[in-house]
């Protein structure tokens, strides 16, 4: 038997320590990796579930000036539940995407149709974004519109210009 008084003893103590300080230390490593936001994702302001969109357009309300800002809000407002069920649909499309590429038995047909859904889900959406952009950048004056422009690309980008 093994006591902690004697030399093989102390040298057992500090090498359990040792080791539980290493599985700690490592267990943080991996517990903060799994919980932090993906680099992808990193650069998109505030988490908003699963629609990076809001937190873009919140991203470029917070960057107008407060008249500006509640003109923006109110263009957006105005497309907000267009915006919102194509949204929808896209992330449905995905989700359905996602589980046919994933089926056993690989229904090739039923997942190119469901490909080309998503391609139609995701145009539509963007022109509801677009069209929505452009209607809000028409009743802004010009330096709110820079600013728009400046809030909607990445943040290196933004901070290389100066911007926010």
């Amino acid at each position: 038997m093994v006591t902690f008084e004697s030399r093989s003893g102390r040298w057992l103590a500090v090498g359990l320590t040792a080791s539980l300080a290493i599985n700690v230390f490592l267990g943080g490593l991996f517990v903060g990796r799994w919980m932090s936001p993906s680099p992808v994702m990193a650069d998109r302001g505030p988490p908003r579930g699963d629609r990076p969109v809001l937190a873009m357009l919140d991203r470029v309300a917070g960057a107008l000036e407060p008249g500006d800002r509640v003109t923006f809000e109110a263009v957006m407002d105005k497309h907000r539940q267009r915006l919102t069920a194509t949204g929808t649909e896209f992330r449905e499309a995905r989700r359905r995407t996602v589980e046919l590429m994933s089926a056993e038995p690989f229904d090739r047909p039923k997942v190119e149709r469901a490909m080309a859904d998503l391609r139609e889900r995701s145009q539509e959406f963007q022109r509801t974004l677009h069209t929505a952009l452009i209607d809000a950048a028409a009743a802004l004056p010009t330096e709110a519109r820079h600013k728009i422009a400046l809030a909607g690309r990445p943040r290196s980008e933004r901070e290389r210009s100066g911007g926010n």
